[in-house]
């Protein structure tokens, strides 16, 4: 049996054991709040004891007929992205690029990033981008 599981069946049994103490045992009756609670708190579990990372799974338990609950939940997302986005460009200010590496950006170009803050620096040299490729062809032998 997986760690995963036996994480859910101590949550399935202490939710099934405690429902009524906690005046919840209506939630417990619904087949589709039982599941949902017990996912969360599996969930929950697996990521405070670093099993596995699960964050962010709770979204699919979304209730998706409710219209307001996906745009709400969308809009949230949405803004910590573009909060998130201005922290790293914070970083990327105050960073002072002292080493870079050569990779692929998203389009396949060839470019020069800094190793610390992952900032696009420009294209690489000629000379970076042979070596680079290069160096891949040698990986792949």
């Amino acid at each position: 049996m997986k760690i995963r599981e036996i994480i859910k069946n101590k949550v399935t049994d202490y939710f099934r054991n405690n429902a009524e103490y906690c005046g919840i045992l209506d939630l417990y009756d619904n087949k589709k709040s039982r599941d949902h609670i017990i996912n969360i708190g599996t969930s929950i579990l697996s990521s405070k004891w670093e099993i596995e990372y699960s964050g962010g799974k709770y979204i699919i338990d979304i209730d998706m007929e409710n219209e307001e609950d996906i745009d709400k939940k969308t809009k949230d997302l949405e803004s910590k992205i573009k909060s998130l986005k201005g922290e790293l460009e914070n970083i990327q200010e105050i960073c002072t690029h002292a080493e870079c590496v050569i990779k692929f950006n998203k389009k396949k170009s060839v470019k020069k990033y800094c190793k610390s803050c992952d900032k696009e620096l420009g294209y690489a040299s000629d000379r970076e981008r042979e070596d680079f490729l290069k160096g891949r062809e040698n990986k792949k032998s």
